[in-house]
């Protein structure tokens, strides 16, 4: 069974008919709702594949979304 991570950054930027298709092929879906104050776990490599879902936010702006550095490290970690 595959085991994908889900980085969701506001409440309605979620995987939509996507995850329905998922959930249709019994994966495990994991959400991390970001902007919720959720973090993303230390240890990724339990998943298959991460989907980063769109929001309001760019990379840059940290200093209004503190969460994005921490979210950019562990990311990175997984290329």
């Amino acid at each position: 069974m595959k085991n994908i991570i889900v980085l969701q950054h506001i409440k309605i930027e979620d995987p939509g008919y996507i995850k329905d298709l998922m959930l249709e092929d019994k994966i495990n879906i994991k959400t991390i709702e970001l902007d919720e104050g959720e973090e993303i776990p230390d240890d990724l490599t339990e998943f298959d594949a991460m989907f980063c879902m769109g929001g309001p936010m760019d990379t840059w702006m940290e200093k209004d979304y503190p969460w994005l550095i921490e979210e950019k490290k562990k990311s990175k970690n997984l290329l």
